[in-house]
């Protein structure tokens, strides 16, 4: 064995796997702003914590309600997310952004808006989805860690809960 495979990593060559969302990328060919439509009409949002996993791909999905953080006069606006605990990134669609900043907004693909999710204390920051899955809002697992939510999984059912840890 080598002496590279003896010797312990430190800390600081973790930082080497944070990854700039400008080379972050993740193929959703299955969800489109139509889908997500369908999905809250489907499921009349009965609960805005409760998600549903859809069966064809087992795509978590969960309805949050979003507005601009700081801003509590501002509207909220319910949004379908797909939870990908996989990305550390949360993205909004640019139809979701503007129904959250409004629709006179000018955004570009490369802006950063702080969203109040679920909570109207929080602040997360979104980006714009883009590339393969421009027309999908993910919620990463940056939200998850600042909300302090974990899921539980109810197979049987086709559904989920986020609950705070």
């Amino acid at each position: 064995m080598s002496d590279q495979h003896n010797k312990s990593s430190s800390s600081d060559e973790w930082q080497k796997l944070d990854m700039r969302y400008d080379e972050f990328d993740v193929l959703v060919n299955d969800i489109d702003e139509h889908e997500l439509e369908l999905i809250g009409r489907t499921n009349e949002v009965p609960n805005l914590i409760n998600g549903h996993i859809l069966v064809r791909n087992s795509r978590f999905m969960v309805p949050m309600v979003c507005q601009l953080a700081g801003k509590p006069n501002k509207p909220s606006v319910n949004v379908w997310f797909l939870l990908d605990t996989g990305s550390p990134f949360t993205c909004l669609t640019m139809k979701s952004m503007k129904a959250i900043l409004g629709a006179n907004k000018d955004i570009h693909e490369d802006d950063r808006f702080n969203i109040a999710i679920q909570d109207q204390s929080s602040n997360i920051l979104c980006q714009v989805s883009k590339a393969h899955f421009k027309e999908v809002n993910i919620l990463g697992a940056d939200t998850l860690s600042d909300l302090e939510l974990w899921t539980r999984g109810h197979w049987k059912d086709k559904k989920f809960q986020l609950y705070k840890q």
